[in-house]
């Protein structure tokens, strides 16, 4: 059930622990031949390693291209005169340090070049007390995420203590810049090369589509299992030979599909040695027909109501409706769809907690675009339990509005004529951890897509922050290449004395809720005469519900 939108204090946004589901099964040992360690530690010798760096956030490789997810990589810092640190592996004591026959070493490197500057890798050799160079960061572009794998020295055993200690150094000799990784692993080989695997994972089950556009559908299923373990997922459409989506988590948006078309879906599952599952029973999905048209903005100073909280029969005379988008909107009406755009819904108090939209689906199925703080744990808005986006980067804007506008589309689907757009103020929401740039970025997309499918957007609050800095204020009606927001729906501006400054963005189109009778006092003699005004109770409740407080200027 959605639960009302009232203006929030933000001052108190705090970062809590919640548990991410894990729907991608880590890789282990093919054999007891062959043995994948994570570092246990991490020591600087010259230089210094950033705040928050910790040898668990190079466990995981879940960094790629200019993505700067600052809490999940460690950053290297090299001051003034360069860097050397190196992170420690402990090898399990069931593998004897003398029967080592070979050491892999895997890294997810961002930094410069190397014709910029070169960082170094070496493998600690114990028996002369001396670094072997494995390799170095040639071949990568600057400050995008590559992936190297290094072989370290034919005398493997040499380079393994005999507490079973491996150390991989990462150096470099001049202070230009500092270096970033995501992942660092060693893979040490013990005895004879164990044998090929050969076994595929099982089949995907329970495929389902959570999302559809005009033009694409999100594919969602249940994790797979292997021997080794899951590496990724590939999609296919038709029975095509060829993946059309791949995924390494168990989500997928297909583009590119043609308007109230018909397509069958079937998923497979594939290990690291290229073994790949049985296709999942097919799920056929008819995308939605293309919509467009022309926008209708709202009739200005329509009489309005604000049902987010409800729906029900709206008072006479009632011309325009805001209604949440799981509901349908109100017949013979102007009708806005409430769609959270900011944050997740929150899951208590909903029949199912993983349900589509609340905050543990987005982390099960999109945990790139979950904000998190500098330990590494989404950071929550605590006066509604809804976490935060995260908009800094291309790739997770671009992830985010994908979903955000597949409910745009059902919206238009449902018969609504505009979107209300709830948490555009991510520059505040998130701490400043967020700048008005990026989040602006992000708005465009909603904006650009919502007109293209023929539908109005509205400002929902926003125009200043917590400061008094103006946020959307000076470019909310023409940010987007000239358009933008088409009018606004502002909560409490009478109580806060910002009626005018909406007005001024869009004349005669401003609806204003208050929830205080003062608010809506100072609402009415503000813009009353010229704009729609009404006070409602604050949690939004139905008509004949308790509490229930509906009034008009």
């Amino acid at each position: 059930m959605t639960h009302p939108k009232a203006r929030r204090s933000l001052a108190g946004l705090v970062v809590v622990g919640l548990a991410a589901a894990t729907v991608l099964l880590t890789a282990v040992p093919a054999s007891a031949a062959t043995t994948t360690i994570a570092p246990a530690s991490l020591t600087s010798t010259k230089g210094s390693i950033a705040s928050g760096g910790t040898a668990a956030k190079l466990a995981v490789k879940d960094q790629s291209g200019t993505q700067d997810n600052f809490s999940k990589y460690v950053e290297f810092d090299t001051v003034s005169a360069g860097y050397a640190g190196y992170r420690q592996y402990q090898v399990p004591t069931s593998i004897a340090p003398s029967s080592v026959t070979s050491i892999t070493v895997d890294a997810n490197y961002r930094g410069p070049a190397n014709a910029e500057q070169a960082w170094t890798w070496s493998l600690y050799n114990w028996s002369t007390s001396a670094w072997t160079t494995i390799g170095t960061n040639s071949g990568a572009t600057s400050w995008k995420w590559k992936e190297f794998t290094f072989a370290g020295p034919a005398s493997a055993a040499s380079y393994v203590s005999s507490a079973g200690l491996v150390r991989v150094q990462l150096s470099a000799t001049n202070g230009v810049d500092n270096a970033l990784l995501d992942y660092e692993a060693i893979t040490v080989v013990s005895g004879s090369t164990p044998p090929a695997d050969t076994t595929a994972p099982s089949a995907p089950t329970g495929v389902n589509a959570p999302g559809k556009t005009a033009t694409s559908v999100t594919l969602a299923w249940n994790a797979s299992t292997d021997d080794v373990g899951v590496t990724g997922y590939e999609v296919f459409v038709n029975g095509s030979g060829t993946a059309a989506a791949t995924s390494t988590t168990t989500s997928a948006t297909v583009s590119g599909l043609t308007a109230n078309t018909s397509y069958a879906f079937t998923v497979k599952a594939r290990d690291a040695a290229g073994n790949r599952s049985a296709a999942s029973s097919a799920l056929n999905v008819t995308t939605l027909a293309a919509s467009g048209g022309t926008v209708v903005l709202p009739p200005p100073n329509g009489k309005w109501d604000y049902q987010i909280g409800g729906p029900y029969t709206p008072a006479s005379g009632v011309l325009v409706i805001s209604r949440d988008r799981t509901v349908a909107p109100a017949a013979g009406k102007y009708n806005i769809c409430y769609v959270n755009v900011g944050q997740t819904q929150p899951d208590e108090g909903t029949p199912n907690p993983n349900a589509y939209g609340t905050t543990a689906w987005w982390l099960a199925n999109h945990p790139n675009v979950i904000l998190k703080g500098s330990n590494g744990q989404p950071i929550v808005d605590p006066n509604w339990n809804e976490v935060v986006f995260d908009v800094r980067t291309v790739a997770q804007r671009t992830e985010l509005a994908g979903v955000i506008t597949s409910w745009f589309d059902q919206c238009k689907a449902d018969g609504y004529q505009a979107i209300e757009p709830d948490n555009i103020d991510l520059e505040v929401r998130s701490s400043g951890l967020e700048t008005h740039a990026q989040v602006r970025e992000y708005v465009k997309l909603l904006v650009t897509h919502a007109h293209s499918i023929g539908l109005a957007i509205g400002q929902k609050n926003a125009v200043t922050d917590d400061n008094d800095n103006p946020e959307w204020q000076t470019d909310g009606p023409t940010f987007n290449g000239g358009t933008g927001f088409d009018f606004a729906i502002a909560e409490e501006c009478g109580r806060y004395s910002e009626c005018g400054t909406f007005t001024a963005m869009y004349p005669g189109r401003v609806y204003v809720v208050e929830y205080t009778t003062s608010g809506w006092n100072k609402g009415c003699t503000a813009v009353g005469a010229t704009n729609s005004v009404i006070q409602r109770n604050v949690d939004v409740r139905p008509s004949g519900s308790s509490g229930y407080v509906y009034k008009e200027c």
